[in-house]
């Protein structure tokens, strides 16, 4: 049953589709949210909010969602049926267009935002350092004047994209110092990534976009990150239906 698969609250992303059934390429997806499921064909989301205005979907076109359940990622195809207010939130109808399947890759729920940073190159040797997570910070002092400046403009459980003034080569191994509230709590955080792309922002010499993806991460590292990044996406959508 549908039920077993997808839970009232999942994230959800949409993408719209081609008329060859594929995914438009460069096309961002859109979030939304599981409200309601009314049978094993239809279930009601929540429509999109991009830059203070809701999206309806158009009911002449296809659309590829991705579930973030607790037993993983699922997809299915849909289109829309319409769609209704509830109190202040939009809602859509859409109708599952496909069997909706597991993917079988791992993927985090990625929010947009910006939020300044510090960073460094790592080599083998300091890789070994202690970091500000682990509460000991002995030695940590000599490589303050070796930290980069930057700003975060997306981030997962799994990785991160990164703005700076300084270029990288793919395979770049760097240390990202961040801080982030959780809970109501100020979380002091060291994270190591790699970088797996980096190129210069279109009509900028001076700015560079990074990749990265985070390794060694502790759990309780993933878990305090995921755990923020669903805070903060919880308050960008209270504040977005505030607006409206």
């Amino acid at each position: 049953m549908l039920r077993d698969i997808i839970t009232i609250g999942d994230k959800i992303d949409i993408r719209p589709l081609d008329h060859d059934g594929k995914q438009v390429q460069g096309a961002r997806p859109y979030a939304s949210m599981l409200v309601n499921i009314e049978d094993e064909e239809i279930i009601h989301i929540t429509a999109p909010i991009i830059q203070n205005k809701v999206l309806i979907l158009h009911p002449d076109r296809e659309y590829h969602l991705c579930f973030y359940t607790e037993t993983g990622l699922f997809q299915c195809k849909c289109a829309s049926l319409g769609h209704y207010k509830d109190n202040k939130t939009v809602v859509l109808r859409v109708k599952l267009r496909s069997r909706i399947e597991k993917l079988q890759r791992r993927q985090y729920y990625r929010l947009e935002c910006i939020h300044d940073i510090t960073y460094r190159f790592l080599t083998e040797n300091d890789e070994r350092l202690p970091k500000i997570n682990d509460i000991i910070k002995q030695n940590n002092e000599k490589f303050e004047h070796n930290w980069i400046k930057g700003a975060i403009i997306d981030i997962s459980g799994g990785g991160a994209r990164i703005k700076s003034a300084s270029s990288h080569q793919k395979g770049d191994k760097i240390r990202i110092k961040l801080d982030l509230v959780i809970g109501n709590k100020l979380r002091l955080m060291e994270l190591d990534a790699e970088v797996l792309a980096s190129y210069k922002v279109e009509n900028r010499n001076d700015l560079f976009e990074h990749r990265v993806h985070f390794y060694n991460i502790s759990r309780r590292d993933r878990e305090d990150l995921i755990k923020y990044i669903f805070e903060q996406d919880r308050l960008r959508r209270k504040n977005e239906k505030a607006d409206l």
